[in-house]
C-alpha cells in the first residue's frame, strides 16, 4: 500500500564557491536512483539561480547555511532548498515585463522567470528549519504494454479482430492436440479394462472343463465368448498347464502346441501384441486359471484372449473424429463471438472517425449529439472543443498580432543576451559584429569568466529559426556559463554542455559551437568545435592563412551512442604570434547575398582577411563589416551573422616578465609576504624562490625566459600550400604523398617543405589518399573550367584570391559532388553541417527526418576511405 520515498540532504556554507558542491550532490544522487539526466539538469539550472539569490538576499547581513534536501517518488522529484536568511517567498514575484526589459537593455533579473520555466511546481514554507523552497519535478511513468500488437496497416477494427482470433485459434488448436494425443490412451484403457474382465471370466469359468479335460465344454466357453463381444474378440484360446490348446473358437486349433510368436511385444504384464499367421494384428490379454481346491492354489492352465487391433484403432479415429469436429464447432462460434464483438465496440470509433473528417472539412458542424456518459463520447466532445477553438485562433487576427508581436519580443530578447562590452584580458585585442536577419535567429556570441585570467569565448548558431531557436540559445547560454567555470579544456565544457541540454532540446534542432579559452598567463589558445565553421588563423609576417576545425558533433544530435559525443569531440592548443589575427564567424557571413542571388563566398571573405589582417581589431571588423554591407547592398538577409576577432597585443615572454616584475615589487618594495603575494600575483610560492635566486644572480634580465609556442604549423598545412598541393594533383594524379613531397620542394612551388606524412594525412582527409580516388578527382575537375581543392577558398599558386561571378555557374557542389557536396568534412578534420536545413534537407521532412539525415551524415563520415587507408603507403608513388 505505501511506497518508500527516497531522501537524502547535504548541507553547505552559504557561499557562491559551493554553488557546483550543490549541483553535484543533485547529479549525483539522481543519477544513483536512475533519475533522468533532463531532470537533473533542470534541479542544476534552478538551484544555481535560487542559491544564487539565497546568497546574495537571504544572507546578505551575515554568514549561514543551505541545507539541500532531495526527495524521490514514483511520480516526482521534490528538491528543498533551507536557509535561516530573510524570508522571500518567490512565488509572489510576478514574470517579468520583457519588452521593458529590452527597452531599458537590462541585464540579469531573469532567475525566478527562468526557474518558473524549467521547474513544474514551486512551493515556499516557513519551517522549524527555516525558509523552505521546495522544487518538483514531474518524472515520466512508461507503462508497460501487456500485449504486443502487430504492425498491419489495416483498420483498427481488422487488426483487433486478427489479434483476437489469433489468440482464440491457439488456444482452441492447444486444447484439440492435447486432446487428440489423450484419446488413444483411454480408449486403448477402457477395452484393456474391458478384455481384462473377460479373460478373468474365462479363466473362472474354464477351471472344471479344464480339470476333467473337457475339450468340447472348453471350446463352448470360448465360442461363447467371441461371439458375445464380435468383432473386437478375435480369439480365445484355453492353454493346460503343458501349452496345449484345450479350447478355442476355431476347433482344429484344439489339441495343437501353443507358442507365441518370437517377436511378441511385451506392452505391460500379461499384456502382449503380435502379428497372427493370417497378417492380422492382435492384443494377446494372458490371464492363469488357477485352481482354488489345494490349500496353495496350482496352475491348471492359460487364457490367451486376443483382441483386434484394427477394430481398436477405429474406435480410437472415430473419437478422435468426432473430438475435432467439437473443437472446430467451438472455433467457429468463436471466431463469431469475436467478430461479433469488436463490431459492436469499434463501430462508435468508426462513426466518429467519420464525423470528425466530415468536420475537417466543414462538411458538419452540430450534426452529432453527444453522449459523454462513454469513452467516445468525451473523445468526441473533446474533437469538438478543439475545433472550435482552432476555428476561432485561425478567424481572430488579434491572435495573429499577438503571435506577431511575441516573435519581436523574442528577437529583442536573443539581442539582450548577447554581450554590450567586451571584457579585459590582458595582452588580447578583442572584436566583434553581429547582424540580426529580420526572423529570429539562432546566432549567439558570449564571453565566459573561467577564472580571473582566463576568458572563454564562444560563438553558436542553432539551426532553425523563430522562437525555438531563440530559446534553446537561452538554454545553451545557461548551460555553457554554467559548466565553463574553472575548466580549461574546450572539448570537455562542450561535452558537459550536450550532456546539459540533450534531453530538453527538440528532435530535429542542433547547435554547433566553437569554443575558444583564452589564457592570458601562459598565453595559451585551446579551442574545439561541435560541428561549426572552422576558425581562420591568418599570419600576419608570413601572409598565410589556416583552416583550424578540431573533431566534434553539434550539439543536440540524439547519437545512438549516448558517449559518442564526448569520445569523437576534440580540443588543439595554440598561441598567437605578433600580427596574427583570429576569426572565428557563423555562416551568415559567406552566405550574405546581394540582389542577384550572389553569394559573398569564402573567397571574398578570405580576401578581405589577407587585406586588413594587418590592422587592430576594431578597424579590422570594421572594414569586413562594410565589405559585407557593400557587396549585400542592403538586401535583406535570411540568416544572422555573428563575427569574433582576437589579436595578441603582448607576447607572452613580456606577459610573463610583467608577473615576474609585479611579484618581486609586492615582496621587496610593498613588504608584503611571500605568501600573501604569490596569493594575488596567482602563483605558487616555489615560482617566488625560483626566481628570485635568477633575479639576485642576473638582475631584471633573469626574470626573462623565452616560451615554447605551439606551432601551428606543425599540425596543419595552410590554405596557400594546399592550392599548391592540388595542383600536383591535376597534373600528375599518379603522384603518392612522397612525390608530392618532392615536387613542391621545387622552384615552381618556391621551394616549399611539406614532409610526406602530413600531406597524406590531407589527402586522407580529403577522401584523395589512393591513386582512384585521385584520378576520379581529377576526371571530375575536367568537366568544370577550375579545379577546387576539397574544402579551401580559389587560389592562384602565388596566393591570389580569385573570384568567380555565381551568375551561369554551375555550384561547386555539382562541379564536384564528392568533393564537396558534404561540407561537413570542410577546412581539416572537423564536422560541420549547414545551418540552413531547408536548402540542405527537403523542406517537406519532418524534423526527426531531417536530424536523422544530418546524423547519417555524420555518422558516414570516412567510411568511404576506411578501407582504403592501407592502399597506398604513406612514401608509394
Amino acid at each position: 500500500m505505501f511506497k518508500r520515498v527516497i531522501k537524502d540532504e547535504y548541507k553547505v556554507p552559504a557561499d557562491i564557491n559551493y554553488l557546483g558542491e550543490m549541483r553535484d550532490f543533485v547529479t549525483r544522487v539522481g543519477r544513483k536512483y536512475g533519475v533522468a539526466e533532463r531532470i537533473i539538469n533542470a534541479f542544476k539550472l534552478a538551484i544555481d539561480e535560487a542559491g544564487t539569490n539565497i546568497i546574495r538576499h537571504a544572507y546578505r547581513d551575515w554568514e549561514g547555511f543551505i541545507t539541500l534536501r532531495i526527495l524521490i517518488r514514483k511520480k516526482d522529484v521534490t528538491v528543498s532548498m533551507i536557509d535561516q536568511g530573510h524570508a522571500f517567498d518567490l512565488r509572489q514575484v510576478r514574470d517579468p515585463d520583457l519588452q521593458r526589459y529590452v527597452d531599458i537593455g537590462k541585464k540579469g533579473g531573469l532567475g525566478i522567470f527562468i526557474i518558473r520555466r524549467v521547474i513544474d511546481e514551486i512551493d515556499y514554507r516557513k519551517t522549524t528549519e527555516g525558509n523552505e523552497l521546495r522544487l518538483t519535478k514531474q518524472r515520466e511513468v512508461s507503462p508497460r504494454s501487456r500485449f504486443l500488437m502487430p504492425d498491419i496497416s489495416v483498420t483498427m477494427k481488422t487488426r483487433f479482430s486478427l489479434v483476437a482470433s489469433g489468440v482464440l485459434t491457439l488456444i482452441v488448436v492447444g486444447g484439440f492436440v492435447w486432446s487428440y494425443f489423450q484419446q488413444e490412451e483411454k480408449v486403448l484403457q477402457e477395452d484393456l479394462e474391458t478384455g481384462r474382465a473377460l479373460a478373468r471370466s474365462v479363466a473362472q469359468r474354464c477351471l472344471d472343463p479344464l480339470a476333467n479335460e473337457e475339450t468340447w465344454e472348453l471350446a463352448r466357453i470360448a465360442a461363447e465368448i467371441q461371439r458375445d463381444n464380435a468383432p473386437m474378440v478375435v480369439e480365445a484360446l484355453i492353454v493346460d498347464s503343458a501349452n496345449a490348446i484345450q479350447g478355442a473358437v476355431r476347433t482344429d486349433l484344439i489339441l495343437e502346441p501353443f507358442e507365441m510368436p518370437a517377436d511378441a511385444i511385451r506392452l505391460s504384464e500379461g499384456f502382449y501384441e503380435y502379428r497372427m499367421s493370417g497378417g492380422r494384428v492382435v492384443y494377446d490379454l494372458v490371464e492363469e486359471a488357477l485352481s482354488k481346491t489345494t490349500v496353495i492354489p496350482s496352475r491348471l492352465g492359460t487364457v490367451h484372449l486376443l483382441l483386434n487391433k484394427a477394430v481398436i484403432d477405429e474406435k480410437i479415429a472415430t473419437v478422435r473424429r468426432r473430438t475435432l469436429w467439437l473443437y472446430v464447432g467451438i472455433l467457429l462460434i468463436g471466431y463469431a463471438g469475436v467478430f461479433l464483438l469488436i463490431y459492436v465496440t469499434m463501430s462508435p470509433f468508426k462513426k466518429l472517425a467519420k464525423w470528425v473528417r466530415a468536420l475537417g472539412h466543414d462538411e458538419a458542424h452540430d450534426e452529432m449529439e453527444f453522449d459523454t456518459s462513454d469513452e467516445v463520447g468525451e473523445i468526441a466532445q473533446a474533437f469538438n472543443e478543439i475545433t472550435e477553438k482552432f476555428r476561432k485562433s485561425q478567424e481572430s487576427l488579434a491572435e495573429q498580432e499577438r503571435l506577431q508581436k511575441e516573435m519581436q519580443v523574442a528577437q529583442e530578447i536573443q539581442h539582450t543576451l548577447l554581450p554590450a562590452a567586451f571584457p579585459e584580458i590582458e595582452g588580447y585585442e578583442i572584436a566583434s559584429y553581429y547582424a540580426a536577419a529580420k526572423e529570429v535567429g539562432g546566432d549567439y556570441f558570449d564571453f565566459v569568466e573561467v577564472d580571473r585570467d582566463t576568458l572563454g569565448i564562444v560563438v553558436a548558431d542553432v539551426s532553425g529559426k523563430g522562437v525555438p531557436g531563440s530559446l534553446v540559445m537561452t538554454m545553451i547560454r545557461t548551460a555553457l556559463r554554467t559548466e565553463a567555470r574553472g575548466k580549461k579544456d574546450a572539448a570537455e565544457v562542450l561535452a558537459r554542455v550536450n550532456d546539459f541540454v540533450i534531453n530538453d532540446m527538440r528532435r530535429g534542432m542542433f547547435v554547433t559551437i566553437f569554443y575558444i579559452i583564452l589564457d592570458s598567463h601562459t598565453r595559451t589558445i585551446s579551442y574545439a568545435s561541435a560541428g561549426h565553421n572552422p576558425m581562420i588563423l591568418f599570419r600576419g609576417k608570413t601572409k598565410k592563412s589556416y583552416y583550424l576545425n578540431p573533431r566534434g558533433f553539434p550539439i543536440g544530435i540524439n547519437l545512438p551512442d549516448s558517449t559518442l559525443f564526448q569520445k569523437s569531440i576534440e580540443s588543439d592548443t595554440l598561441q598567437l604570434r605578433e600580427g596574427d589575427n583570429l576569426i572565428v564567424y557563423t555562416d551568415g557571413v559567406t552566405e550574405a547575398m546581394n540582389s542577384r542571388r550572389e553569394k559573398f563566398g569564402e573567397e571574398r571573405f578570405l580576401g578581405a582577411i589577407r587585406e586588413y589582417g594587418h590592422l587592430k581589431v576594431d578597424p579590422f571588423v570594421d572594414r569586413i563589416k562594410d565589405g559585407i554591407n557593400a557587396f549585400t547592398e542592403g538586401f535583406a538577409q535570411s540568416d544572422d551573422i555573428t563575427l569574433v576577432a582576437i589579436r595578441e597585443k603582448l607576447k607572452a615572454e613580456d606577459v610573463l616578465f610583467n608577473l615576474r616584475t609585479r611579484l618581486m615589487q609586492l615582496v621587496n618594495d610593498e613588504g608584503m609576504t611571500v605568501k600573501e603575494a604569490c596569493r594575488i600575483v596567482g602563483v605558487s610560492t616555489s615560482t617566488y624562490y625560483k626566481y628570485k635566486k635568477r633575479f639576485e644572480e642576473m638582475g631584471v634580465d633573469g626574470l626573462k625566459e623565452r616560451v615554447v609556442r605551439s606551432e601551428v604549423e606543425e599540425k596543419h598545412i595552410s590554405i596557400e600550400d594546399k592550392a599548391k598541393i592540388y595542383d600536383i594533383v591535376k597534373e600528375h594524379p599518379e603522384y603518392g604523398a612522397k612525390r608530392l613531397s618532392e615536387e613542391l620542394n621545387t622552384e615552381k612551388y618556391g621551394f616549399t617543405r611539406i614532409d610526406d606524412k602530413r600531406i597524406y594525412d590531407e589527402l586522407v582527409r580529403c577522401r584523395l589518399n589512393t591513386k582512384e580516388l585521385r584520378m576520379a578527382f581529377v576526371e571530375r575537375g575536367a568537366r568544370g573550367k577550375r579545379m577546387k581543392p576539397p574544402g579551401t577558398p580559389f587560389l592562384t599558386l602565388d596566393g591570389q584570391i580569385i573570384v568567380e561571378p555565381c551568375v551561369g555557374k554551375r555550384s561547386a557542389a555539382e562541379e564536384f559532388p564528392s568533393s564537396v557536396e558534404k561540407e561537413s568534412v570542410d577546412h581539416q578534420p572537423g564536422i560541420r553541417v549547414s545551418q540552413r536545413p531547408e536548402e540542405t534537407l527537403d523542406v517537406e521532412a519532418s524534423e526527426e527526418e531531417k536530424e536523422s539525415l544530418v546524423l547519417d551524415e555524420f555518422l558516414g563520415l570516412g567510411e568511404e576511405h576506411e578501407e582504403e587507408v592501407e592502399e597506398e603507403a604513406i612514401t608509394g608513388d
